[in-house]
């Protein structure tokens, strides 16, 4: 074809998103490319990730490298007023062999503010910086904590994993890193959050921050329940004992029964939200609407820290948390006192 005869070497793509185009885009440009070359290409996160089960993508690895991962500000493109989250994917036309590393980068901001008519704009003058340290990251492989790292794609047993598997090695504490679903049981919540009965007896857990009511309940245990769809609530996990119901817009997570791994629910409820941002940003898939998988959440790495490690945290957090209700306490009391005083100033007689 004309393409294939000018022998390219590099080239530069923003396909349309739907109906997996984007792959497609992705196949037909590397099928074009000389050897070696280089491919740029923007498209929906999930993309390289909907294609695994159908063996597309180990397919794809096997005449291209995917050097690099993007992930573009949430609110970069918009299409028929849904928001469309996008990753820029770099890749080489050379098979991707496996223990080759890629670079994932979270550029969660770029500094631009959307001005009406006029798009977004470099108003702050923030751009060069940031495009300077995200061209070193992709150039020199660059590991910054909490935006880039080097992960593998491919599983020991050969399956493919686009997002990247979390370093298997000891954190940065010390502590081993297991999979949540070596520590914890899980199930899904059941429950439309529109059945809530305000007069309910039980507590009814949703992916919000509030509490409803129901009038049953389907666990009595001590539990975590785990948001994984519902796109502004992703990643919120509430710890909750005794009679209740969940969304089924959560998991429900419980303590593995006779586990090798005991762990303390209130401490693990702590460890979720703050790492929240970090899981959702590693798990969360879809275009518009972002939700995690059950089995992706499963085979995510955290930290396992010794149970005693994890009481100590949890018996500091609630004396810290008693100290602060007597200081509000404390506070309000005072504020109560400084009203008065000031009601006895607007009401006391002026001098004759």
């Amino acid at each position: 074809t004309y393409i294939r005869g000018l022998k390219p070497t590099k080239s530069i793509i923003n396909p349309p998103y739907e109906t997996n185009n984007s792959f497609r885009f992705t196949q037909q440009a590397l099928e074009y490319l000389e050897p070696n070359g280089r491919l740029i290409i923007i498209m929906p996160t999930p993309t390289l990730t909907q294609n695994e089960r159908s063996g597309a993508v180990k397919k794809l690895l096997k005449t291209a490298q995917l050097d690099f991962v993007i992930r573009m500000p949430d609110d970069l493109f918009s299409e028929q007023g849904r928001t469309v989250q996008t990753s820029v994917f770099g890749f080489t036309k050379t098979p991707h062999r496996q223990g080759k590393k890629v670079l994932f980068y979270s550029l969660e901001d770029d500094g631009l503010v959307s001005v009406q008519h006029k798009g977004k704009l470099d108003r702050h003058n923030k751009w060069p910086a940031i495009e300077q340290q995200v061209l070193d990251a992709v150039i020199n492989r660059t590991v910054l904590a909490g935006v880039s790292e080097m992960r593998d794609i491919f599983r020991p047993d050969g399956s493919v994993c686009s997002v990247g598997l979390p370093p298997k090695m000891q954190s940065v504490h010390g502590h081993a890193l297991v999979r949540i679903g070596d520590l914890f049981d899980v199930a899904k919540g059941t429950l439309a959050s529109e059945k809530a009965v305000s007069s309910g007896r039980y507590d009814f857990i949703t992916a919000a921050d509030e509490w409803k009511k129901h009038n049953a309940f389907e666990y009595d245990c001590e539990a975590l329940v785990y948001a994984v769809a519902a796109s502004g609530s992703l990643g919120r996990c509430h710890y909750v004992n005794g009679k209740f119901t969940a969304s089924n817009l959560c998991l429900v997570l419980t303590p593995k029964k006779n586990g090798a791994m005991p762990v303390n629910l209130v401490f693990y409820q702590n460890y979720f939200a703050a790492a929240r941002p970090k899981i959702v940003s590693a798990l969360a898939e879809g275009t518009s609407k972002k939700t995690i998988s059950a089995p992706r959440f499963l085979d995510y790495l955290i930290e396992y820290v010794p149970l005693q490690e994890q009481i100590g945290f949890s018996s500091r957090l609630d004396f810290l948390a008693r100290v602060m209700k007597r200081l509000e306490g404390k506070i309000q009391k005072e504020k109560s006192r400084h009203q008065q005083l000031f009601h006895c100033l607007q009401c006391a007689p002026e001098d004759p």
